[in-house]
């Protein structure tokens, strides 16, 4: 059916093509500081004159790249291209249509003085730009971007779902790799609610959501990547003159969160230089959750409540980018990144155990819990550029990333039961090294092939202690399972086949990673063993008209389980509850058909896909409740991994901007989908109708004031064994800039709509021999201020090489923070 499926797309793909036979590209800058000019209109006309109607018409992109196709061959004419955005200066440059793709370089635009003089205006930038695989979210087009967090602004973007736990999925997917600047980030693609609630959005210049990778990147994540674009970026001869520029912010609201921010670039002759931090401390007291566990087959009831008596974490991220160009056929460049986040978190916590409604047991404690990690990602890139659309890199990195937990449950208050203080301490590190090579070179008229060799090694080890106090102090308790490394070795090729032929645009490319692994435990067990995967990928775009596209992608990619998918280390820190890794995860494989249509025009952007996403033996988290699997004379619920699970999504997403005028915004969002989840291991099945929407809207009024208003609202989120409650919520703010727009001061505000003061969320869950309903309520509504000023006479871009290691083909899950440990007891005591 598939395979049916893509014969007939690509005959009337390329039946198509034989309409349009030219094309016109090129990229349109600001004349004086060499920035992309986005939305500016380009028509193409036939002769010198500009007068009359235009052979075809395009608008420049976010990176100020355009392509107009024109309907015609190249006839060896002269041709004058009219470059036109208010309140610049129009340019007319003259060209010779004379092959199949005609490249007008950099054109540079200026403002209309005249113009200027009498009236100030303001521009409203493209916010979203839309491509057949990738989606790019303009943050510093947002006027909310200088008061808000990453997390919030995920919200807004297409493709990207943000429930009210703030559980992040891309793409329809829970699987999905961060980047910053086009290099992947472990402890970010960790812990990526955390951080993003954390991060400023004024770090950040683009948001990219690349739903169809392609070959060249690694084979994992099913969602995607989502690329934070932090540093600027050019592919082209630099227009930049020497200098500094950079811009400090900093924020507060009313829960006692603070951030803060340096961004700072330079340039000196043949050297550029580019360095972002940002810092901040995020607080979050006054929660409290509850929950109901029943064993079904004895009808036992376990009811918990925890009381968040005080929660907060630290942060600072920074990045150093610099680069030498010492003549034009060559770029070296290098990348220092550093990450320090940090948590803790204190909760009263009560218990209580119920059998036939009659109390057995009840008492109250404390758990205490904190964590965080510090890492650090270094690479260098060389490339050498034969050609404009011919170069090589070579490229070498290494990352680092240690990860340490503590928790604490104490007892006390018992009645009818007897509890045991407990400790577990976490510490666990993924480091790895990595080479790559990519050759990329024109095969002919608007055709590209890309190839490259990559090789990883990476080192992964974990300890874990779990402690009991007994009288005398903690006391390590043995477990066979304690300490364990994971090795593995990957390498991978690609070929990646790109052509542009009339109206029509084809991407096809093929990966083979083969891996090896080698685990280890501390008492001297072992295993090893091999695997290889061939990943495909297929993207098809045609243009329908001057102003809209359809387009077709298929792509298969892989999840290899990472160190908490496979750590055999059973967490007992929970007295109810036990959880463990399973070293037997394999990786999966996922199947994406997305059937995409955009239309764009200097007012008005649609964008809409309908995809089917489908996969054979998932990983997926699972409970039960058994036999412990440590001593198996007691029952207790247990929390797992495995490849349990078959899944097929069937979902539509539609985001629309409107510009009526200059000084108003309107955009909505959607993502709808229905899942359908089996398990023939566990015996069950789970299905349901799940998605999110966002309304916005942006206007200026009197004394250049900036009002923004966002709704915000999801349904319920389906897995395997239950569902977890929708979310809403209203967020507003106002800006106002000052000496000459440097100083930039912004008031913001965010609420939900529906539970009172505070959030409420429902999390229910049933599976082999329990039910699980638990309740939360979160304050989350906050009023703040945030300011932001820019320096310097001109900005500087930090040239990057256009290829770069990308490793994202490792899968990851941070540990949940333990809230409500001591509030809880265990089922082994209870069945004594």
């Amino acid at each position: 059916m598939v395979r049916k499926l893509i014969s007939i797309l690509l005959a009337g793909f390329f039946c198509l093509a034989a309409a349009a036979q030219s094309r016109v590209t090129g990229k349109v800058v600001d004349a004086a500081s060499g920035n992309p000019e986005p939305g500016v209109l380009v028509r193409i006309f036939e002769g010198t004159s500009t007068e009359g109607e235009s052979l075809a018409y395009g608008v420049s992109d976010t990176d100020g790249n355009y392509e107009v196709k024109l309907a015609k061959k190249a006839d060896g004419k002269e041709h004058t291209a009219l470059f036109e955005i208010f309140p610049r200066l129009s340019v007319k440059k003259s060209f010779i249509l004379a092959d199949v793709r005609t490249d007008l370089g950099q054109t540079g635009m200026e403002d209309d003085v005249q113009i200027l003089a009498g009236s100030k205006v303001t521009a409203a930038k493209p916010l979203v730009k839309m491509d057949v695989d990738k989606i790019s979210y303009d943050v510093t087009a947002d006027a909310e971007a200088k008061a808000t967090t990453v997390l919030e602004m995920l919200r807004k973007v297409p493709m990207v779902t943000v429930d009210g736990e703030d559980n992040i999925t891309v793409n329809g997917s829970s699987s999905f790799k961060v980047y910053v600047d086009g290099k992947p980030n472990q402890m970010m693609s960790a812990n990526p609610s955390k951080i993003f609630k954390a991060m400023p959005a004024a770090a950040v210049k683009n948001i990219e959501v690349i739903t169809n990778p392609g070959a060249k990147y690694d084979a994992e994540g099913t969602g995607g990547v989502l690329n934070l674009v932090i540093a600027k970026t050019e592919d082209g001869k630099s227009a930049v003159p020497d200098g500094i520029s950079g811009s400090v912010n900093a924020g507060v609201d009313s829960r006692g969160s603070l951030n803060g921010g340096l961004y700072l670039n330079a340039k000196k002759g043949k050297f550029s230089f580019g360095t972002n931090l940002y810092t901040g401390l995020q607080k979050q007291n006054g929660a409290n959750m509850k929950n109901v566990q029943e064993i079904t087959d004895s009808g036992f009831e376990i009811t918990s409540e925890s009381d968040i008596d005080k929660q907060s974490s630290d942060y600072l991220f920074g990045n150093i980018n610099a680069n030498y160009e010492p003549d034009t056929l060559n770029l070296f460049s290098a990348t220092i990144g550093l990450s320090g986040w940090s948590y803790s978190q204190n909760a009263n916590t009560f218990a209580q155990g119920l059998l036939g409604g009659a109390p057995v047991y009840s008492y109250s404690g404390t758990s205490l819990s904190d964590g965080g990690s510090n890492g650090i990602d270094a690479s260098l890139d060389w490339q050498h550029n034969f050609s404009r659309d011919k170069f090589f890199t070579l490229s070498y990195r290494y990352s680092g990333d240690p990860d340490k937990t503590n928790s604490e449950s104490r007892f006390d208050e018992m009645d009818g039961i007897s509890m045991v203080d407990r400790k577990v301490n976490s510490d666990h590190y993924v480091r790895e090294h990595t080479v790559q090579a990519d050759y990329t070179a024109p095969l002919g008229p608007g055709q590209t092939l890309s190839t490259g060799l990559k090789y990883i090694f990476r080192n992964v080890h974990s300890e874990d202690i779990f402690s009991l106090d007994q009288g005398s102090g903690y006391t390590r308790q043995d477990s066979p399972n304690s300490e364990y490394t994971h090795l593995n070795h990957i390498a991978s090729a690609y070929g990646e086949y790109a052509a542009s032929l009339g109206i029509v645009s084809f991407k096809a490319g093929l990966r083979y990673e083969y891996t090896w692994l080698d685990v280890s435990f501390a008492d001297g067990d072992s295993y090893g063993g091999h695997y290889d995967n061939l990943v495909p990928n297929l993207s098809l775009q045609m243009n329908t008209g001057l102003t809209s596209n359809i387009g077709f992608t298929y792509n298969m990619r892989i999840r290899r389980p990472g160190v908490h998918y496979l750590n055999p280390f059973i967490d007992r820190s929970s007295p109810t509850e036990i959880s463990y890794g399973n070293p037997d995860t394999q990786p999966e494989k996922t199947h994406s058909l997305d059937l995409k249509y955009n239309y764009f025009s200097p007012k008005i952007m649609v964008s809409a896909k309908l995809g089917y996403r489908f996969g054979e033996g998932g990983i997926a988290s699972y409970r039960k409740y058994g036999p412990d699997p440590e001593d198996a004379s007691v029952s207790i619920l247990q929390s797992t991994y495995g490849n349990i699970i078959s899944t097929h999504t069937l979902g539509v997403n539609v985001f629309a901007n409107w510009n009526p005028v200059k000084d108003t915004r309107i955009y909505a969002s959607t993502d709808m989908g229905h899942s359908w989840y089996r398990s023939e291991a566990l015996g069950q099945d789970n299905k349901g109708l799940s998605g999110n929407f966002v309304l916005g809207g942006q206007q200026t009024v009197f004394w250049d004031l900036r009002l923004g208003a966002n709704l915000f609202g999801s349904l319920r989120s389906y897995s395997l064994q239950g569902w977890n409650s929708g979310f809403n919520g209203l967020s507003l703010s106002v800006t106002k800039n000052f000496l000459e727009d440097r100083l930039g001061i912004t008031l913001h505000g965010f609420t939900n709509l529906t539970g009172g003061k505070k959030a409420r969320f429902r999390n229910y869950s049933e599976g082999d021999g329990f039910v699980s309903d638990g309740r939360f309520a979160v304050p989350i509504r906050s009023v703040g201020i945030s300011l932001s000023y820019n320096f310097g006479k001109t900005q500087v871009n930090v040239k990057k090489v256009r290829n770069t290691i990308n490793n994202d083909d490792l899968m990851s899950e941070s540990r949940n923070d333990s809230t409500g440990g001591a509030g809880q007891t265990s089922n082994n005591q209870i069945m004594q």
